[in-house]
């Protein structure tokens, strides 16, 4: 896959990726998650843990890598994959500090898995890179 992506999948020659904008705060939540480069039509699920695997390098899991552990908490579940593209929160969700109950100072390690039925593993799902996003006031 392309360097910062996850592992290739069935649909993509590179792998899906995991990126955050906006602000991680307790006071004022801006953060928004985005996969792209998923298997299209397909579901996915954001998920954060409170430690990385190996170093942040991750242990094989389904196609790709789990790189984050610990406590892990769904974030939120996306349905369908419109172009292969996820986003949370949309307009109406919750906040993602809410769903975490985190707390100033705290770190949070997010990824993205998703349905693959033609991976090249043959596990029938994949992993997105991980992020580590440090929440403030």
């Amino acid at each position: 896959g392309a360097a910062g992506a996850g592992c290739a999948n069935g649909s993509f020659a590179t792998g899906s990726t995991l990126s955050a904008s906006g602000v991680p705060s307790v006071a004022n939540d801006s953060l928004v998650l985005s996969a792209a480069g998923s298997t299209p039509s397909s579901p996915g699920v954001f998920f954060q843990g409170d430690l990385q695997v190996n170093g942040g390098l991750g242990t094989p899991f389904v196609d790709g890598l789990r790189c984050i552990g610990g406590n892990l908490v769904r974030i939120n579940k996306i349905p369908s994959l419109a172009g292969g593209q996820g986003m949370y929160p949309q307009p109406g969700d919750m906040p993602i500090h809410q769903i975490l109950g985190v707390s100033p100072g705290d770190t949070s390690y997010l990824q993205f898995w998703y349905r693959d039925p033609g991976g090249p593993c043959g596990t029938k799902a994949n992993t997105t890179n991980a992020l580590r996003v440090v929440w403030g006031l």
